[in-house]
């Protein structure tokens, strides 16, 4: 029987904004077929001179059909890792799965805070 891979543990330590742009138009009565648009980037960075350190950063963009509503937001996220970081771990789906997973929570509340203040 093979024994589990022990996993490197990580810890989300701080989130950042590191950029926002949004546009809205009041429109007196939104159409039903107009449909929303969202593309999100995710790309984890790592610095050979940082060894339990790394950054997953996300790009996300939002529009509308009409285009009355536009958001382009970016936003980082810094992790510490309890082992150093190797190959291995910057290969593995831990990294890639778990980090945005651990991270999009935020995200999502700094932009349903941003809509709810802005009256969308």
């Amino acid at each position: 029987m093979e024994h589990p891979v022990i996993q490197n543990a990580i810890r989300l330590i701080d989130f950042t904004v590191t950029g926002v742009e949004m546009s809205a138009v009041k429109v007196a009565e939104m159409p039903e077929d107009n449909s929303i648009k969202i593309n999100l980037g995710l790309h984890n960075v790592f610095d050979k001179d940082e060894k339990h350190y790394y950054v997953t950063r996300f790009t996300i963009a939002v529009s509308d059909q009409l285009e009355t509503f536009s958001l382009k937001l970016t936003a980082e996220a810094r992790f510490e890792t309890k082992e150093e970081i190797n190959e291995d771990f910057i290969a593995s789906d831990y990294v890639a799965v778990n980090s945005p997973a651990i991270a999009f929570p935020f995200v999502r509340s700094f932009i349903n805070t941003l809509t709810l203040n802005a009256g969308l």
